[in-house]
């Protein structure tokens, strides 16, 4: 008699509209859906399913389209999981107690385990929780594969009363990267694929049609001190083979994507030019979008990108305080011209989206001040700000002084929105106020009015975006009017 594979299912507690399984409040509501609009599901690569695959598991994603927690647990629950894996952000820890204790409630045999970045920093939020089998640090996947191989084994060996012992992998290190040429390109097929005919949700203006991501890189050389990036990804930028690119972008082709958003911290480099010019060479309908730094973006590789069909590019915009990011103000840093990066993409009809985050604990009103006179004469198509946030991992978050700057022991507010901390120099009400002016006089300039209608006059199919766009920072204003 055959046996039956066993099956793996990996969710992602992040909901549509970037709401969770825990209690949300107003703030998150509106900000997750400011410029935002909801999809059915976005698809993008599940590394954890493709490797549950590659060792003779079913390998099924899962993510949740609703709030309700019972419909939830009854959809993951008709896969007959053996093992339930669960991706984690800092801000899903409330979602995953909810999550894997209803779960337990309904079918007690079944194995869950917790991995992503904040298993990796702070994996005693999950061992001590009965709800959770094992827990998984850092992000390369040879190691998972061996518990999967050993799974019977596993369970017999990990089932002691040490929270530690639930630990897998252990001694994560630097060293235990991901290795993108060991995924598959190839999705399970069991996995369920609703495409949007939306915009896609986390980068506003686009073209119609599907969106993906596509993970083509991993790590960033840069070290800014609130990035948790070059701790858990690596600091050395691992690449993926440009066949299994390619091969990936035509399988979502043939799903119906039309947008890819290439997931890499940075996009640049002479991997990233070869990989641009073979997306010139495609023949099919697609359009392309990536972050890339500004230091990056000279006129020669802009109009590579125009070539290789990308339509937009998300740049993280200077930060007033030159310690903040690694590459500003250093000894034989090229100086960046921002305004030139971004008017040099319009040109090519590429659109740039701007984003930063404020109320590091370096700032005072000065460099908020700073920052709403900058905004009028912003030379991006799109803003997007965030609050900055003591994450685990990052460089402010480890040497973090929590005598003189008290942080929120709730890990739910920890999604950018909210100030999470007692700020050394500004309260509260200062960083609202000063959001509500940067949207205020960016969406109300000449510029950005001059700036949209040249993007328009090479990509008209960008109109409606912009009008949801210009709509939705309106609603944010309103909202913000609420708090100050």
């Amino acid at each position: 008699m055959k046996l039956s594979k066993p099956t793996f299912v990996a969710i992602y507690p992040s909901l549509p509209n970037q709401q969770t399984l825990a209690p949300v409040d107003e703030v998150q509501l509106v900000w997750r859906q400011l410029l935002e609009h909801a999809v059915d599901e976005y698809d993008g690569t599940s590394f954890v399913a493709d490797a549950a695959q590659q060792t003779g598991w079913n390998g099924i994603v899962f993510q949740p389209q609703t709030t309700d927690l019972g419909v939830v647990v009854d959809e993951i629950l008709l896969h007959n999981p053996t093992l339930i894996g669960i991706s984690a952000l800092s801000f899903h820890v409330p979602s995953v107690y909810i999550l894997a204790e209803a779960i337990k409630n309904r079918k007690s045999d079944v194995k869950i385990i917790v991995g992503g970045y904040h298993a990796t920093f702070m994996p005693e939020d999950f061992t001590t929780l009965e709800s959770v089998d094992f827990v998984y640090r850092g992000a390369e996947l040879e190691s998972f594969k061996r518990f999967l191989r050993d799974y019977e084994k596993e369970c017999k060996t990990r089932t002691s009363g040490n929270p530690a012992n639930k630990i897998v992998n252990p001694l994560w290190t630097r060293a235990d990267r991901l290795d993108l040429d060991t995924v598959s390109s190839q999705r399970p097929s069991d996995r369920k694929i609703l495409l949007s005919e939306y915009q896609a949700q986390d980068f506003g203006i686009w073209p119609k049609g599907g969106f993906a991501y596509l993970k083509e890189s991993s790590g960033c050389p840069m070290q800014c001190s609130f990035c948790e990036v070059p701790r858990y990804l690596g600091s050395e930028v691992k690449i993926r083979s440009i066949h299994l690119v390619l091969d990936e972008i035509q399988s979502l082709y043939q799903k119906g994507i039309r947008t890819i958003f290439f997931e890499g911290e940075n996009f640049y480099g002479k991997w990233a030019i070869d990989l641009v010019k073979a997306l010139e060479k495609l023949e099919i309908d697609m359009h392309f979008g990536a972050e890339i730094m500004a230091a990056a973006l000279t006129p020669e590789y802009i109009v590579q990108l125009a070539a290789g069909k990308f339509v937009k590019v998300a740049i993280g915009i200077e930060s007033p305080v030159g310690s903040d990011r690694a590459y500003l103000n250093k000894p034989g840093a090229v100086k960046v011209d921002f305004d030139q990066a971004f008017r040099t993409l319009r040109e090519h009809g590429i659109l740039g989206f701007g984003f930063r985050m404020t109320g590091l604990p370096s700032y005072t009103n000065n460099e908020l001040w700073r920052n709403e006179m900058l905004v009028r004469h912003a030379p991006y198509d799109e803003l997007r700000l965030t609050i900055f946030t003591p994450m685990p991992g990052t460089q402010l978050g480890d040497t973090w002084d929590h005598t003189t700057m008290p942080v929120s022991s709730d890990w739910g507010l920890f999604d950018s929105t909210r100030l999470v901390y007692k700020h050394p120099h500004l309260s509260e009400s200062d960083i609202w106020r000063s959001q509500w002016r940067e949207h205020y006089l960016f969406i109300t300039s000449e510029n950005f009015r001059q700036n949209r209608d040249i993007m328009l006059s090479k990509r008209p199919e960008l109109e409606e975006g912009f009008k949801k766009y210009e709509a939705g920072v309106m609603k944010r204003l309103e909202f913000l009017e609420t708090r100050i």
